[in-house]
């Protein structure tokens, strides 16, 4: 039986860092990438794309998500997204571009989120932490390849492929910026 390396070390340091404990681990701290900082108060959710490939959660209804928070506290929208990720997978993210409003009606926003634990996207599954209760799967998924009815809240699976789309154009920009300065 082949183990991925990469999933063998991400489950050796989270049963290092969660031992026998049946308490929440603590959230760490929001990071957001410095000129991106804002306080705006929402809900957010987390867009994080790796290799072409969508992080996403399987809700109990069987559905796909991504993570979202509502804000009932002082944190910024940025940090809701932050605790969205880590509450629902375990993973620390960098929050970096605002790609717009997810859901009118809530006022969500959506961000570009950075995962920098060594995993490129091709990875079948990622365990779920003992404390997410509203989630039964993590994953990556391209976004196109699955419809509307597997989508856990439809109304907002247009926007999501939107986002993700514009998170492409993003990146690319970003990429070929810096190689210009690089010249």
């Amino acid at each position: 039986m082949k183990i991925d390396l990469k999933l063998f070390h991400f489950l050796f340091i989270l049963t290092l860092l969660l031992g026998c404990t049946t308490e929440e681990m603590p959230a760490p701290s929001c990071r957001v990438e410095a000129e991106q900082f804002n306080d705006y108060k929402a809900p957010a959710a987390c867009l994080i794309n790796l290799g072409g490939k969508l992080l996403v959660l399987k809700r109990p209804d069987g559905k796909f998500d991504i993570p979202v928070r509502n804000n009932f506290s002082d944190e910024s929208a940025q940090c809701a997204a932050h605790r969205a990720v880590w509450e629902d997978t375990g993973l620390n993210v960098e929050v970096g571009t605002n790609l717009g409003i997810l859901n009118q009606e809530q006022n969500l926003w959506v961000y570009e989120c950075e995962l920098d634990a060594g995993f490129d996207g091709s990875e079948e599954a990622i365990p779920v932490p003992y404390w997410a209760t509203q989630v039964k799967g993590i994953g990556f998924i391209d976004p196109f390849a699955i419809t509307l009815h597997e989508w856990h809240k439809p109304d907002e699976f247009v926007n999501v492929r939107d986002a993700f789309t514009k998170q492409i154009k993003y990146k690319a920009m970003k990429r070929s910026t810096s190689s210009d300065i690089d010249q």
